[in-house]
């Protein structure tokens, strides 16, 4: 069957626009900022002012450990067991006091006179707690990115990427609240990406990038013991990321026909 031939132009493959870039208009920086802007906006509409009795189950025992610890008692809930989430939560609260932005950071200083004015020493407790959350959330996202700025090298998608993971629900979620989750999880997610950033790039300083991640394992573990599960499964998870290389054999030689000696060539191990 004949073809006939087009007499028209080519078309430039070179300078037809990337699909990814379509998705990320705005760029690495403007689009980070725009991913911050999009969190403050969901957080101040939907999470700070919120009442603050309305998320009890973990608020509640963040904030009475804060108070016992600044007020130099020990820990009363040992359940995920939370210890770095309390200890950020009481030291945000003593730099606040210090500031002279809160007056509710310990135990000692809740007032019991009245109804209304624990409701408002609580209010501005939580609310402080809230925004820590928030920062933290903000801190992680960034991270994330510039993780996955090194795994993908393609900036477009990994904006593609960095914007799906800041406006997933359980990041907006986290954010809103006090829970041992927002500190534990990103720390297993950031050792994920850091094993797979050494199983794609072989150097000598591998095993201190390892044990870097499994620091963080252990770090995210002793926040919340159900950090468990994902930590175990990272063996499992790894196995798609590796860079295989074929070694060569120890070249041979066989003899041809004719007396002479033929090299032969190397091949792939497995």
């Amino acid at each position: 069957m004949n073809v006939k031939a087009s007499n028209g132009p080519l078309p430039d493959f070179g300078t037809r626009p990337d699909a990814y870039k379509r998705l990320a208009p705005l760029g690495w920086n403007a689009g980070l900022l725009f991913t911050v802007a999009l969190l403050a906006v969901s957080f101040f509409l939907v999470g700070y002012f919120v009442v603050y009795w309305r998320n009890a189950d973990m608020d509640f025992m963040v904030v009475y450990n804060a108070f016992l610890s600044n007020d130099g008692q020990p820990q009363f809930y040992f359940d995920h067991p939370a210890y770095f989430t309390i200890l950020l939560v009481k030291g945000w609260f003593r730099f606040l006091h210090q500031l002279g932005l809160l007056d509710a950071w310990k135990l000692s200083a809740i007032p019991s006179s009245s109804a209304a004015a624990f409701d408002q020493a609580m209010t501005s407790a939580v609310r402080a707690g809230r925004l820590l959350s928030f920062g933290l959330a903000i801190a992680v996202a960034l991270v994330f990115a510039a993780l996955m700025r090194r795994i993908v090298h393609d900036r477009w998608l990994a904006m593609i990427a960095v914007f799906a993971f800041a406006s997933s629900g359980a990041l907006a979620m986290q954010m809103r609240i006090m829970r041992t989750e927002l500190v534990a999880a990103p720390l297993v997610v950031f050792a994920f990406l850091i094993l797979v950033l050494a199983a794609r790039q072989a150097s000598n300083g591998r095993p201190l990038v390892i044990a870097l991640a499994v620091s963080l394992c252990m770090l995210g573990l002793e926040n919340k013991v159900h950090a468990i599960l994902p930590i175990a499964a990272l063996p499992l998870l790894m196995l798609p990321f590796g860079r295989w290389r074929a070694p060569a054999r120890h070249s041979g030689s066989r003899t041809r026909g004719d007396g002479s000696r033929q090299r032969r060539s190397p091949g792939p191990r497995w």
